[in-house]
C-alpha cells in the first residue's frame, strides 16, 4: 500500500472499504479517560450507546471492565443509555462488572436493571388501556 493511500484510508478491509474507527466515548472510557468521555458527551450526549465496530464494546462495558466507577457514574446519569448492550461475546456490562470484581458497580447496575425493567412492565398484563367507569352515562 502506498503512502497516499494510507493517509486516506488508514484502515481499509479486505474490499477495499473504510472500517468504523472506534468512537471517541469508546476509546475513552477503555483508557480511563474521564475528561474524553465527558467531552465526547458534551458535544454528542446521543454517543452514550456508541460501540466499538469490532468487539461492540460500549463505554459502560470498559468502565465496568476498568472498575471505574468515576466513568460508570457518568455514564449511567445520561438519559437514553442503554444498560443492557452485548458484546461480541455476548456479555452485559453486569457480568464484565463481576469478572473483574467491581461489585459496587456491578449491584448498582443490577439495582438499575431491575428499576429500568420494573418500570417498564406493564402492571395490566400487557394492555395499558385503561377504561374507567363512569356510573351515570348520561
Amino acid at each position: 500500500m502506498n503512502i497516499a493511500a494510507r493517509k486516506t484510508n488508514p484502515f481499509p478491509d479486505a474490499g477495499g472499504r473504510e472500517k468504523r474507527i472506534t468512537p471517541n466515548i469508546v476509546k475513552a472510557a477503555k483508557e480511563n479517560n474521564t475528561a474524553g468521555v465527558k467531552s465526547a458527551l458534551r458535544s454528542n450526549p446521543a454517543c452514550v450507546n456508541d460501540v466499538d465496530s469490532q468487539t461492540l464494546m460500549s463505554a459502560l462495558h470498559w468502565s465496568c471492565a476498568n472498575r471505574n466507577s468515576e466513568i460508570y457514574d457518568i455514564l449511567v446519569a445520561q438519559d437514553g443509555i442503554d444498560l443492557r448492550p452485548t458484546n461480541s461475546r455476548g456479555q452485559e456490562p453486569a457480568e464484565l462488572a463481576m469478572r473483574s470484581g467491581a461489585s459496587k458497580i456491578a449491584d448498582d447496575l443490577h439495582r438499575r436493571i431491575h428499576f429500568q425493567d420494573h418500570m417498564s412492565a406493564d402492571p395490566y398484563g400487557g394492555d395499558s388501556t385503561v377504561t374507567i367507569f363512569d356510573p351515570d352515562p348520561s
